[in-house]
């Protein structure tokens, strides 16, 4: 495969989450595979702050909302560079760079759906997944049905799981983070990791923990403090703790008898669940949105999102056994395993391809 010349699209994305991730991630492993790629960001943003840190060529480009029309000559001037490729990332970079991306006359226009958005009518969805762009890369089957059943075709659809590059194991495993939180050895610990936000769910396995008897841990940046009022109104302090975010999310995995993703509205793909899972974690997780595909029977227990109770049988019966709880995370290896970033890499360079290379005469 040739190399391509392709400028990802993060303009609209201020913050730092699981998007900026993927964009970043994927970026640095088309580079690794030959093609020369530049992320288009805000300056100032924090992508614009990782693409310094790691050494991607970036330019400035920002979008505050979606349909700021004031932007697009800034974006007609970029796109002049002679991209095979413009691939887009967040909401508010919809409609903006797509349309200069038609002007310039890119071959190939691409965007990943992160979220579970679905068009306002059928016909804005034919008329974006159509005009507008070449194909549309769903993270998972739930955003694939979410699309097709507010009007995309299905031809303009792709899946492309996201994956998380390899992670090294804790180098100090299960011992050290116990000793700072004053955790026993033997004490039964869940863990769960993301943006502390009411979606997640954390609020429902909190009040899960005051039916189990064991620990429980919850990285995440966000504002905790609803989640600090709710531990010390049940009376949970000292067993559950919630230390806001940390970067060493592979000590809280290697630490943990459980790892919980308790979402209780869609969550597209949940890295969270895989990192667990690929540590050798057993995974209780929502059967809601994205969730199910990241695991089945063997790795994990699915449990309706929102209900305590059965998240707290849940934890309890995997509490009540450390032989389940092995053999469930030497499935959940084998499970994480499918979600590999080479893996994802290929299909997404696979995308570009059969845009430049197999349809070279395509009619726009």
């Amino acid at each position: 495969m040739k190399p391509y010349r392709i400028l990802q699209i993060g303009s609209g994305m201020p913050g730092w989450a699981g998007t900026e991730r993927y964009l970043t991630d994927l970026t640095l492993g088309l580079r690794e595979r030959g093609h020369e790629v530049t992320i288009a960001c805000a300056d100032g943003s924090k992508l614009d702050a990782k693409c310094h840190e790691v050494g991607i060529p970036h330019i400035r480009l920002v979008m505050r909302r979606t349909l700021d029309w004031r932007q697009l000559p800034a974006f007609v001037q970029a796109m002049r560079r002679g991209y095979d490729v413009v691939h887009i990332h967040g909401y508010r970079d919809y409609v903006i760079p797509a349309v200069a991306a038609r002007l310039t006359r890119v071959p190939a226009v691409v965007m990943t759906r992160h979220l579970p958005h679905a068009f306002r009518s059928r016909s804005r969805a034919r008329l974006c997944s159509c005009l507008f762009y070449d194909k549309i890369i769903a993270v998972s089957h739930f955003v694939q049905n979410v699309l097709l059943s507010s009007g995309v075709p299905a031809e303009r659809v792709a899946v492309v799981h996201n994956a998380i590059g390899p992670t090294p194991p804790a180098a100090d495993g299960r011992r050290s983070l116990r000793e700072e939180f004053g955790i026993p050895a033997d004490a039964f610990l869940v863990a769960a990791a993301g943006r502390i936000e009411p979606p997640k769910g954390f609020d429902v396995l909190v009040r899960a923990m005051q039916r189990v008897d064991g620990h429980c841990i919850i990285f995440g940046g966000g504002d905790r403090s609803y989640l600090e009022s709710l531990v010390l109104e049940l009376g949970l302090s000292g067993r559950v703790h919630v230390p806001g975010f940390r970067p060493d999310v592979a000590r809280l995995w290697a630490s943990a008898d459980v790892a919980v993703v308790p979402s209780t509205s869609p969550d597209c793909f949940p890295y969270a669940a895989i990192e667990a899972l690929a540590a050798g974690v057993p995974l209780v997780g929502s059967r809601i949105g994205g969730i199910p595909e990241t695991c089945d029977d063997g790795c994990a227990v699915l449990v309706p999102p929102g209900d305590v109770g059965a998240l707290a049988a849940a934890l309890s019966s995997l509490a009540a056994s450390a032989e389940r709880r092995r053999a469930m995370g030497a499935a959940g290896r084998a499970r994480a395993a499918q979600f590999t970033f080479e893996r994802m890499i290929h299909d997404v360079e696979q995308v570009y391809h059969t845009l430049l290379d197999e349809q070279p005469c395509r009619t726009r």
